[in-house]
């Protein structure tokens, strides 16, 4: 069971600009981002209620498939320090989703994303545990689909398929939502 360790947890940011705080980073909705204003280098940083081993992370950057961080790393706080994550750092990166996988599992309970780029948009960052003999989770609990989020409502129903099931995540012939027709 992969479960994301940021999600929701407390947040802080060297800036942001209006509308999007440091607490959209590790919502669990894609939807949202935290973006830096001013000048760098940006930083986000996420509060762990405890010290947990962490082996892998998830990283939705930019805007949509525009804009990546080109340079950052992601870091834990050790010692009194900033540390780089093993095998999280990057220089010249051009994807908007990463899957990370750690090459040493690190222990904390502060982790940042930290870039020297002038402008940063992190949608989420999703942070996993390593799962033993079975890997590390790779790919991410975070929600990209925010209709499933809303109330839907319709004129009319055909049969049992609600309204709801226009906006389930499914697609096909047996899921969706008909009118009940005029």
């Amino acid at each position: 069971l992969r479960v994301n360790l940021a999600r929701l947890q407390a947040t802080t940011a060297d800036s942001a600009a209006a509308g999007m705080p440091a607490a959209f980073s590790p919502a669990g909705i894609v939807g949202n981002a935290w973006m830096s204003s001013g000048a760098g280098p940006h930083w986000v940083k996420v509060a762990l209620p405890l010290p947990v081993q962490l082996g892998s992370a998830q990283l939705y950057l930019g805007s949509d498939d525009t804009a990546p961080v080109s340079n950052f790393s992601l870091q834990y706080f050790s010692s009194n320090a900033w540390v780089n994550i093993p095998g999280a750092s990057f220089s010249g990166n051009t994807a908007t989703v990463l899957n990370l996988l750690f090459s040493a599992p690190v222990t904390a309970s502060l982790v940042r994303f930290y870039s020297t780029d002038a402008a940063v948009r992190v949608r989420e960052l999703a942070l996993f545990a390593p799962s033993g003999a079975q890997g590390y989770p790779l790919g991410t609990d975070v929600r990209l689909d925010l209709a499933k989020e809303c109330r839907v409502v319709a004129s009319s129903t055909a049969g049992n398929n609600y309204p709801g099931c226009a906006v389930d995540g499914y697609a096909g012939t047996s899921s969706g939502w008909p009118t009940a027709g005029v």
